[in-house]
């Protein structure tokens, strides 16, 4: 074990001298999928770095998302959204049973929705377009309910214009911040140097290094491809910043690490970084990591860190869209903006469980009307591309009440207690997921998910990750574990636990994440609906 090394710079520069200087895998963005990925990986046996550019997790397109797990009724079929939703769906099914065992704290809810007919032609396109799509993606629970009575049997407080819809049982409610979080803490603890397998068994014999960093602050600027006597791989460049007072610039990251992983004192120590840090200016710190393989997950940023590889790039394949190839150098994100407003907890009463939707348009799932897990009526998100004329807050505002009291009318009299708003990482490309051509060979496969394989690169991009990516992330993890194992086919790694039979490898029982996390990191990073649990009332 190496312990903490001071070298002569300000004290904020210290945390370098535990990085990882070399990894298996780097992975580029601490979002819902990083996270997912992150842990898969782990629990394969790799060692990884998790890099986030912002001061914590979860703090971009994954902090205002409409907290729901999708059933993917209403994916076009045979693109891989309906793919990786499809299978995402039975991995939460199965994570959130096994949590259930094993008393692990994940709030969710099998709420349900109705897609709410409000005129005789919506009624006709759920007959015609919508409820066949469900059944070619194959979920099958979806119920026609053509009449008005039979909406009101589920939820008795809708409009008196609703004349049927379609109930989609399959649809539930979690706590957005909650799961992935676990994901994390289940690479904290299966990546520390110290941890126990499910045996009791000390994985320090087996692992005498830690297996996971998590670094925050870590801003890729730079990915430069190498070759040489220790091998193929990627030399990243990160520059981070230090706070105005000082403190450590990984900091956070090594202390939610810390209070995660449940290991003894000396887990904080890793291999001692190859050199000190440069200094830049008086707060800006640069860094590298090796890796053989990188990750890209980096959400809103997924084109800039692609664009780091200039024409390095060109020798990895084009991506993969709907089974159609599309060139990465021309892959852009665009932040589509979504709004959203929560009502005041004394009219959470109205909605029973089910979430109210619209019928879809090509652009948008549209604005939904929902009780979170925690009890707060939300109505939202708009859809807002950034050519779009933003309206004030003020006009957003109004509209959400309007649809919201579309749906259900007596929400007239609910004022508004909290609001808050998110971008997804749409793509000019496509309106499906853009994936490296090496991550998915086989992306028209609609019965399970798609054949794996990693780029002879060592670079592999997922991104185009939308509103359905709290859903799809833990399947888009495994297909990448199953790249990365195809990969490092010539080294293989010895598996630290397998998820697919114990999903809550590495947590124990009565595990409560958020109790485990410091404080002043839950309060900055959690997602608005976390964030207000305690002030809403089921």
């Amino acid at each position: 074990m190496f312990s903490l090394v001071l070298f002569p710079t300000p004290l904020r520069a210290r945390v370098y001298a535990r990085h990882m200087a070399s990894v298996d895998v780097a992975v580029i963005g601490a979002g819902v999928v990083g996270c997912a990925v992150a842990r898969h990986l782990v629990a394969a046996g790799y060692s990884v770095v998790l890099l986030e550019a912002m001061s914590q997790p979860l703090c971009g397109a994954s902090r205002g998302n409409s907290a729901m797990v999708h059933c993917g009724f209403d994916c076009t079929p045979g693109t891989l959204e309906s793919v990786f939703v499809t299978r995402g769906h039975k991995l939460f099914r199965d994570f959130a049973s096994a949590c259930a065992t094993r008393k692990v704290v994940l709030p969710w809810r099998p709420s349900g929705a109705i897609m709410l007919a409000m005129r005789p032609s919506d009624l006709t396109a759920i007959t015609d377009s919508i409820l066949p799509k469900a059944r070619l993606n194959g979920v099958g629970s979806c119920r026609l309910l053509a009449t008005r009575d039979a909406v009101v049997a589920l939820e008795p407080n809708v409009s008196g214009n609703v004349v049927g819809g379609l109930h989609v049982p399959e649809e539930w409610s979690v706590d957005p911040f909650v799961l992935p979080m676990l994901w994390l803490a289940q690479a904290c603890r299966l990546g520390a140097t110290d941890s126990e397998d499910e045996k009791g068994r000390d994985m320090s014999v087996a692992f005498p290094q830690r297996k996971f960093q998590l670094r925050f602050q870590a801003n890729v600027v730079g990915a430069e491809r190498i070759d040489d006597s220790a091998g193929s791989g990627w030399r990243l460049t990160i520059r981070s910043r230090s706070s105005a007072s000082d403190i450590d610039v990984d900091d956070a990251g090594e202390r939610l690490f810390r209070s995660l992983s449940a290991s003894s004192a000396d887990r904080g120590a890793a291999t001692v970084i190859a050199g000190s840090p440069s200094v830049r200016g008086d707060s800006s710190l640069q860094s590298t990591v090796r890796a053989r393989l990188v990750i890209n997950c980096a959400g809103l940023h997924g084109d800039k860190v692609d664009a780091l590889l200039g024409a390095q790039g060109e020798q990895r394949g084009p991506a993969v869209v709907s089974g159609n190839v599309v060139d990465l150098a021309t892959f852009r994100v665009v932040p589509r903006l979504g709004r959203f407003i929560a009502f005041d907890t004394a009219h959470s009463s109205l909605i029973r469980s089910h979430a109210l939707l619209p019928l879809p348009t090509p652009k948008t799932k549209g604005i939904i009307v929902f009780k979170t897990v925690h009890g707060a009526v939300v109505s939202g998100p708009t859809a807002e591309d950034p050519d779009d004329v933003r309206p004030p807050q003020r006009e957003i505002r109004s509209l959400l009440q309007q649809v919201a009291v579309e749906k259900v009318p007596k929400l007239a009299s609910a004022s508004i207690a909290w609001e808050y708003a998110g971008s997804r990482p749409a793509t000019r490309t496509s309106s499906d997921y853009v994936l490296s051509q090496g991550l998915v060979v086989a992306a028209g496969c609609h019965a399970a998910a798609a054949t794996a394989r990693a780029d002879a690169t060592g670079w592999m991009t997922v991104a185009g990750v939308r509103s359905t990516g709290l859903t799809a992330a833990a399947a888009l993890a495994e297909s990448v574990a199953k790249a990365a194992g195809v990969f490092f086919a010539a080294t293989p790694r010895m598996a630290v636990a397998d998820l697919a039979s114990n999903p809550v490898a590495g947590l124990p029982v009565d595990f409560d994440v958020l109790g485990a996390m410091p404080s002043d990191i839950r309060g900055r990073s959690a997602h608005p609906i976390s964030a207000h649990a305690a002030v809403a009332k089921l």
